[in-house]
């Protein structure tokens, strides 16, 4: 036995097949418009963050040229530093000699304190004789 369906049934069944097709296509249509909203608005806010990375990029590359400036100045002060350093150092050790002289420390201590060579030492002592001589001489 067969199911016998009744042209009305047929009908009515067709009908609400159709309505319901009808129905699904107005939905997706609304969810294709809802998401092609949504895609508009991530490709504004993707734009927009391309140009903002663009503008980063760009302002990175001037702090690396300016920072590469201030390395190279910093590595100048540090040779010129270094210059004058080495100039004054003689002198420094020149001028600590005839204090230690003027306290009466000895040629050993003065060699051994300031790194010069006896030679240079007696030449300050020698210095120091003259200078009280001619402090004698004049009174």
């Amino acid at each position: 036995m067969t199911p016998y369906l009744s042209p009305e049934v047929l009908m009515i069944s067709t009908i609400v097949v159709g309505i319901f097709l009808l129905m699904s296509l107005v939905a997706m249509a609304f969810m294709y418009n809802h998401f092609h909203q949504i895609l508009t608005q991530q490709d504004e806010i993707i734009t927009s963050m391309q140009t903002d990375l663009n503008a980063m990029c760009s302002g990175a590359v001037g702090v690396g040229e300016h920072l590469r400036k201030l390395e190279e100045r910093t590595q100048r002060l540090v040779q010129r530093q270094d210059a004058l350093e080495t100039q004054e150092a003689p002198e420094r050790s020149y001028r600590h000699a005839i204090k230690m002289l003027r306290n009466g420390a000895n040629l050993d201590q003065i060699m051994s304190d300031c790194g010069l060579a006896r030679g240079e030492a007696e030449l300050l002592m020698l210095n120091k004789s003259i200078d009280q001589y001619n402090a004698q001489s004049n009174y």
